[in-house]
């Protein structure tokens, strides 16, 4: 019985329609604006003070439209290839083996040309295509 009582009881807390404050709405309609103006402004700091292969700005207006996207690709897409392009020449330079990747269609890993992956690291970052 208490196992219903229970089950009863939360349901209806969980069903309740709960009335929120009036001015929380107002209130976050108001700090939207905050928000935008510092992701603009982030931006634009980001723009002026990084160089174009970091930033992917290669034009004066790229990325003015939609700064959060231009943020997000600067620091989930072009800070790691970045990153990932640093580690790979240091390993291609100091230890001068390539790189070796299994496909998984043989027994044996291939060996991928450094040409290929710098040309891959080229598309992905220039503005080619």
């Amino acid at each position: 019985m208490r196992r219903v009582l229970l089950l009863v009881a939360t349901a209806l807390a969980f069903t309740q329609n709960r009335r929120r404050p009036r001015g929380r709405r107002r209130d976050v309609l108001r700090h939207a604006g905050a928000d935008d103006e510092f992701v603009r402004n982030a931006w634009a700091t980001a723009k002026a003070n990084l160089p174009a292969i970091v930033t992917g700005a290669w034009e004066e207006s790229a990325g003015d439209d939609e700064p959060g996207g231009a943020l997000a690709n600067l620091a989930l897409v072009r800070l790691p290839l970045l990153a990932l392009l640093a580690y790979y020449t240091q390993y291609l330079v100091l230890d001068g083996s390539p790189l070796i990747v299994d496909f998984g269609f043989d027994d044996v890993p291939k060996v991928v040309p450094p040409g290929v992956v710098w040309t891959i690291f080229g598309l992905l970052l220039l503005p080619i295509l």
